[in-house]
């Protein structure tokens, strides 16, 4: 019976994946029940902090002048900027994912963290003219 790499089913229970301290594989054996209750809930070492610090969005603009525009006869304003989103994170307390990134709104599963896709990060640029 191979119950390093997966959870091995036997007849009066479940014998979990896994080593023991001294390196032996694990022989323990649990009632079903038992195991799988304790293998979903979410103990201390699972649990962090939800505060982050995020550049969020940064947007940089230059405003044409008008003299430059003033050639044209038509154009009365310009302004030209680059606009970037979800820039960088610059502290948080959840390893791997992203803060933002998709939770679970179900009652059974508020706050967990369900390998949701991450936030994507955007770099644009704008041009708004005035007539």
């Amino acid at each position: 019976m191979d119950c390093i790499k997966k959870p091995c089913q036997v007849e009066d229970g479940v014998v979990g994946n896994g080593v023991t301290e001294t390196g032996t594989p694990n022989a323990v054996r649990v009632a079903a029940q038992t195991y799988y209750t304790t293998l979903y809930n979410f103990a201390e070492p699972f649990v962090y902090s939800s505060d982050f610090i995020k550049l969020r969005q940064l947007i940089i603009e230059y405003n044409i002048p008008a003299a430059t525009l003033s050639k044209s006869g038509f154009i009365k304003g310009a302004v030209i900027s680059i606009v970037g989103r979800n820039l960088w994170t610059i502290m948080k307390h959840t390893p791997i994912i992203d803060p933002e990134s998709y939770y679970s709104n179900a009652n059974t599963s508020q706050g967990q963290e369900f390998a949701g896709l991450p936030v994507t990060r955007t770099i644009g640029f704008n041009l708004n003219l005035r007539f």
